[in-house]
């Protein structure tokens, strides 16, 4: 009978071949598992190293957040300090306050003269100057008293600061009104320059000199968004001034012996 299943010396050195082929090819996926795993853990690594410095932010962050605040006592105590910062504020405050009386003087007696001493009056003029004038004298007045006097909380100078942007839109108004209709307001001052005292002359040099009187009311509009920021800065400073100043005369039991503002200091 012919041999159907072969020798048996020739089966034995296949299944050896087979056998050490599926041994290199386990090695060989064993290899390429260290390899996956050594490059995820270089990744995590990575990752880790990069993640320091958040967390070096973070703890730094969290040292600066747990640092203890200040007791009561020591907010009074650096409150009731005055530095140079404040005098100078007050002063650029101060002169301010005096500058806007002195010009809303002169509006209110030019307004006054042009209205009553003449037989054809600029009436529109006049008032405009006297209200212009009276706003800003007021504004002057209750700055001095908000720096005389803490009551309420220097609500004196909480209406001068917020006297301060009506009349800047007040300047902004005359500016877009002379710009936009300079036919009608040379038409005016034309018809009404005795009465505002004005000759052809000098008139005429106005009429000239519109682009220099627009400068001066844009100056003088950013001047008092100047003013609206400086007094803030000093009420807010003198607000806490009176609160710490009060608080440490009430811990103390003894009054203050001297004025919060000396007279001297303030002069308008």
């Amino acid at each position: 009978m012919p041999k159907i299943f072969g020798n048996k010396k020739e089966v034995a050195p296949v299944a050896a071949e087979e056998a050490a082929h599926s041994a290199s090819s386990r090695q060989q996926a064993l290899e390429e598992r260290q390899k996956l795993r050594a490059q995820r853990k270089e990744k995590r690594e990575h990752r880790k190293e990069a993640a320091m410095p958040s967390k070096k932010e973070s703890l730094s962050s969290s040292k600066m957040s747990s640092k203890p605040k200040l007791t009561q006592q020591e907010r009074d105590a650096r409150d009731a300090k005055l530095g140079c910062c404040y005098y100078f504020t007050k002063f650029l405050a101060g002169a301010m306050h005096f500058i806007d009386f002195v010009i809303g003087l002169l509006a209110i007696i030019y307004g006054a003269v042009i209205d009553f001493t003449s037989d054809n009056p600029a009436t529109e003029v006049a008032i405009a100057l006297i209200a212009y004038g009276c706003v800003l004298v007021t504004g002057s007045l209750m700055g001095v008293f908000g720096f005389s006097y803490k009551c309420c909380k220097r609500c004196g100078l909480l209406w001068s600061m917020y006297i301060a942007p009506l009349i800047t839109t007040y300047y902004f108004f005359l500016i877009i009104y002379f710009l936009s209709d300079q036919k009608d307001v040379h038409a005016y001052l034309e018809e009404h320059k005795e009465s505002m005292y004005l000759n052809d002359e000098s008139l005429a040099q106005l009429l000239k000199l519109m682009p220099v009187v627009y400068s001066i009311l844009a100056g003088l509009a950013v001047a008092e968004m100047v003013r609206y920021c400086i007094v803030k800065k000093v009420r807010d400073q003198l607000v806490r001034y009176d609160a710490a100043s009060a608080r440490i005369a009430s811990s103390t039991g003894t009054g203050l012996s001297e004025p919060l503002i000396p007279d001297s200091e303030y002069e308008a």
